[in-house]
């Protein structure tokens, strides 16, 4: 997988976990969905939007720097009254987001950045591992409570953040998105 950062550069990095960038925004398909019938749509949400909000507070990074794939802004307020669903099976969704930034870091920031979601992920009863080694960066992932899949990765060239929720047949579409449409609320 390559990223391009606004400077020119290019990165490589392979993900051990594919599946977490497959799902995101609406109607993609996610391949061998993972169901989990006792976790309710409430649990779910709550569960994502307190762990992506909390990683990326934890970062240490302007969450204004954080943009999804369609270069749209991250708000912590657009988090909270929408977000992608994507559809994983016949009647199934998942909650799915992919955030990164374009920011030139040192070896000593990246690792900073690391270790703090490392910690933050250890208080919400997370059990991070460290997957995909790269000379130029640091991924980092873990199973949530009700099956969703979580990364974080530092690197060189900025930082990217992706979170699947479980499939499930509880949630329900908030709203139609087109992460691509302008809004008028400028993100």
């Amino acid at each position: 997988m390559y990223f391009k950062s606004s400077l020119g550069k290019v990165l490589v990095i392979s993900m051990v976990s594919l599946g977490a960038l497959t799902a995101c925004g609406g109607g993609n398909t996610q391949p061998n969905p993972t169901t989990n019938p006792t976790a309710n749509a409430t649990t779910i949400e709550e569960e994502f939007k307190t762990l992506t909000q909390g990683t990326i507070t934890a970062t240490g990074t302007e969450p204004t720097l954080y943009t999804y794939p369609s270069k749209r802004t991250y708000t912590p307020d657009y988090l909270q009254n929408s977000y992608p669903i994507g559809s994983c099976g016949k009647d199934k969704l998942n909650l799915s987001v992919m955030l990164n930034t374009s920011q030139d870091l040192t070896p000593q920031q990246y690792q900073e950045k690391i270790d703090k979601v490392y910690t933050y992920w250890k208080t919400q009863n997370l059990q991070p591992k460290y997957f995909s080694p790269a000379s130029n960066g640091i991924s980092i992932m873990a199973t949530t409570p009700t099956g969703g899949e979580i990364t974080y990765m530092a690197f060189q060239y900025g930082e990217m953040y992706t979170f699947d929720t479980v499939c499930n047949d509880v949630l329900q579409r908030k709203e139609p998105l087109d992460w691509n449409a302008p809004t008028d609320k400028g993100y």
